[in-house]
């Protein structure tokens, strides 16, 4: 039996102040816009900096390419500045993702944030997961036709959302997942009453959370201790609706490889959570869910981190023919 308690008088308190709400976020439009102002000032600092440092020690490198001198100190000074960088500002975003989610929930327990990036071969690169689980998804397994959820944004170009994901594997048998033991699921889970809609997010908001250890030996691996997500939220990292609609300078469009289905997705924000409906559920394509909005904002401040690299590593010539000269590239 699904048992559960309520968050102490706290919990109780709240009800007979407010009643019950039946909505996954529970702060106001002050709060929300108070996280994303400090968000924005706090990414504003670090990718001004970053941007600089990067533009620096590649003039630096220029420099010795151009005056023929060994270039092998500043290549490597420019690599470690260029990728370590890239990987704390990711990690801060990240960060603020799981933050934003974590404030503005009554739930105990905050989400997972994974951003992955995308390479030429639909390989995904797990640049950042927060927290980092034990057991991780395999590399050979890290790519995006083995997930349901990426290859449906990499289809259609929009986010993915599921509120149950239980419920999902039990209706579509088309839904793939590298962590969850989909046949296993089909074959001998039980769905839990609590899990539907009013009153999961009523136990959200109001009542300790309910580990359900059946659901969590349905995943692929020995580790069945972790909580396996149950909600599952995924917004692309893209330029799409930009190259649509032939805003972007169509240099760096060619230099970068944004064009076609290329790199016009550079990659993935997802947010993974223990219970169901978790997740603002207006429909993805509407600017009534507040989570996608966020999430979008956090996704664009992403790109420019992401194009910054591109620019000053493959879109640079100097970047190249100094790899070349060292063997590294072809």
């Amino acid at each position: 039996m699904n048992t559960v308690d309520v968050k102490g008088w706290g919990g109780i308190l709240n009800i007979m102040r407010n009643g019950i709400r039946y909505k996954a976020i529970d702060s106001t439009l002050e709060q929300i816009t108070a996280i994303m102002r400090r968000d924005i000032c706090h990414f504003q600092l670090h990718y001004t900096n970053y941007q600089f440092g990067v533009s620096q020690k590649h003039k630096a490198l220029k420099d010795a390419f151009t005056k023929k001198v060994d270039c092998t100190e500043r290549l490597e000074s420019f690599i470690n500045f260029v990728e370590n960088g890239m990987s704390v500002l990711f990690g801060d975003i990240a960060g603020n993702t799981r933050n934003y989610f974590d404030t503005t929930r009554h739930h105990d327990t905050p989400p997972r944030v994974t951003i992955y990036l995308v390479d030429e071969n639909n390989r995904l690169v797990d640049l950042v997961m927060i927290p980092k689980p034990s057991e991780s998804v395999p590399d050979d397994k890290l790519c995006i036709d083995n997930f349901t959820s990426l290859t449906t944004v990499l289809g259609e170009g929009i986010p993915y959302l599921v509120n149950s994901i239980p419920a999902e594997i039990m209706d579509d048998d088309s839904y793939f997942h590298p962590e969850f033991d989909v046949d296993r699921i089909r074959r001998s889970y039980t769905k839990l009453f609590s899990d539907r809609k009013p009153i999961s997010i009523l136990r959200n908001n109001y009542l300790k959370p309910f580990i359900d250890r059946n659901w969590n030996q349905m995943k692929i691996g020995n580790d069945i201790t972790i909580n396996l997500h149950k909600s599952h939220l995924v917004v692309p990292i893209t330029y799409r609706a930009h190259l649509d609609k032939n805003s972007l300078n169509k240099e760096m469009v060619r230099l970068l490889k944004l064009d076609g289905n290329g790199r016009s997705i550079l990659g993935f924000i997802c947010v993974d959570h223990m219970s169901t409906y978790y997740f603002n559920d207006h429909s993805v394509q509407s600017y009534k869910n507040i989570d996608i909005n966020i999430l979008y904002v956090y996704a664009d401040l992403l790109s420019l981190i992401i194009v910054t690299y591109l620019t000053y590593t493959v879109g640079s010539s100097t970047y190249t023919e100094c790899m070349q000269t060292k063997g590294e590239i072809k």
